[in-house]
């Protein structure tokens, strides 16, 4: 397992970034870079993978799709989470979130857990996938 921060530089300046078919790998958008303007983040086809998201997205939207084992540490503004067509996906809210108008929309996700790191589990959405 890697350990990897999608900073400025690793992104090679690009604004849109998706990590694709990551393994067992702890990826990190760090707060704090400088010049660094991040429109959106996308997640695809990755397995036992921690993604911890500090910086802030200009459009604070991040995809997931065909994903599995995989958490998500949400440390900076997020208005929209999009899950689809994942298993065991947990979302973890930093304590300074701020959670006015944040939605997450999921399809087709077999086991998703929403937790808030001071108030615990907040949501589990622990159902059959609802796919064919």
């Amino acid at each position: 397992g890697e350990e990897i921060f999608l900073d400025s530089i690793a992104v090679e300046g690009k604004t849109v970034v998706l990590v694709k078919h990551g393994y067992d790998s702890t990826f990190t958008i760090p707060r704090g870079v400088k010049d660094f303007r991040l429109v959106k983040f996308f997640i695809e086809n990755c397995e036992n993978c921690i993604f911890t998201l500090e910086h802030h997205l200009i459009t604070q939207h991040l995809e997931i799709s065909h994903c599995k084992n995989i958490t998500i540490n949400v440390d900076a503004p997020l208005k929209t989470l999009q899950v689809d067509l994942c298993e065991d996906i947990s979302i973890v809210y930093g304590t300074a979130f701020d959670f006015t108008d944040a939605k997450i929309f999921h399809a087709g996700v077999k086991t998703m857990v929403v937790a808030h790191t001071s108030a615990g589990k907040l949501h589990d959405a622990s159902h059959e996938a609802d796919y064919i």
